[in-house]
């Protein structure tokens, strides 16, 4: 039904015996009514279940028929979410619904608030590493041997010595 409510009308109409473009047309705008009644239905008994609108928002991935799946099987919350492995994920939505890769996606999402002060994804960190300088940050003088034998932060000078 997806294809068809989404498929470009001159498509369906090259199909034999779909000539007519109000055919088409019509079939297009059917298809389209039923996936709005079908996701009505869905989100109907996704409240009815108790899934908080939280779960709906996690991750674009997520259908409606997956969040009323999510809610037969116990996951309401998101934490609910955040405690499943991605192949409980994958079970519970149905075999094929996620790939692995999304199903892991959409747990990490579901855990991203037991960590409010850590960086989005592709983020750049807030404290960065110092920037290496003259050897007074690196430890010189802290009274600590390097992997060379010196104190910490020292280097052999010309002839060797630290």
């Amino acid at each position: 039904v997806e294809s068809v409510a989404f498929m470009p009308v001159e498509e369906l109409a090259g199909i034999e015996g779909f000539d007519e473009e109000g055919l088409a047309e019509e079939l297009r705008a059917r298809a389209r009514d039923y996936l709005v009644k079908r996701d009505e239905e869905h989100t109907r008994r996704r409240v009815e279940l108790g899934v908080e609108d939280g779960v709906t928002e996690v991750h674009e991935a997520l259908t409606p028929a997956m969040h009323v799946a999510l809610g037969e099987n116990g996951v309401k919350t998101l934490d609910d979410l955040a405690d499943l492995a991605r192949d409980e994920l994958i079970e519970i939505v149905g075999e094929g619904a996620l790939d692995e890769e999304t199903a892991g996606e959409v747990v990490m999402a579901a855990r991203r608030h037991w960590f409010p002060d850590d960086p989005e994804p592709g983020a750049e960190a807030e404290t960065a590493a110092p920037p290496a300088g003259d050897g007074e940050a690196q430890g010189a003088g802290n009274g600590e041997d390097d992997d060379r034998g010196g104190p910490a932060g020292s280097a052999p000078d010309s002839t060797g010595e630290r």
